[in-house]
């Protein structure tokens, strides 16, 4: 079955953010199945920022990763799990 344009953006993408304890950091795991993982996980961004970060940072890097898994996915359908 071949998935037009429309098919590939209508897609529902799950995403959680993970937070590193080692390194004090979080990142975003985004999964287009139920249970979103490190090993499922079908975008991975890196370390976006520190859990010591003002609110003001954190909101404006983790707004960027979000827009960028959209990006690389080619989906607008994102929704958060915990």
């Amino acid at each position: 079955m071949q998935n037009t344009k429309a098919a590939i953006y209508a897609q529902k993408a799950f995403a959680k953010f993970v937070i590193n304890k080692k390194l004090n950091s979080i990142r975003l795991l985004v999964s287009f199945n139920n249970t979103v993982t490190q090993q499922t996980a079908n975008y991975a961004s890196g370390d976006v920022c520190f859990v010591t970060d003002d609110l003001q940072y954190k909101q404006q890097a983790l707004t960027q990763a979000v827009n960028n898994a959209k990006a690389t996915l080619r989906t607008n359908n994102i929704v958060f799990t915990n």
